[in-house]
């Protein structure tokens, strides 16, 4: 069972962190994602560059970017302002991540 401590949360999701096995869990929308840090890490490579890449579309609700997942049939759909707002919420809990790992405030890295 894991023992989640909260890394940042918005009105549209959440990003937590396992202090016992250190999966990441991630939700935004109706989506929810469990991963390890180097997945983590390469998930908010992308969400950022999508996000830049949309940034100034004219249609900022309109769900235009598409993110493929590694099953071919599902694929992730965002719109500019929620790709901005995930971006966000991703770049903030990775602030804090790379914090923990500096302070080593996890007792499996001392």
């Amino acid at each position: 069972m894991c023992d989640f401590k909260i890394l940042h949360h918005c009105e549209k999701g959440y990003v937590v962190q396992c202090e016992r096995c250190e999966h990441i869990q991630l939700a935004f929308g109706t989506t929810m994602m469990v991963m390890d840090r180097a997945e983590f890490r390469n998930f908010r490579n992308a969400i950022s560059e999508l996000a830049e890449l949309h940034k100034n579309e004219p249609f900022p609700e309109s769900k235009s970017i598409t993110l493929p997942t590694p099953c071919r049939q599902v694929h992730l759909v965002f719109s500019p302002k929620e790709a901005e707002v995930f971006n966000e919420l991703l770049d903030q809990a990775s602030l804090l991540l790379e914090a923990n790992e500096i302070l080593c405030t996890n007792p499996k890295h001392i």
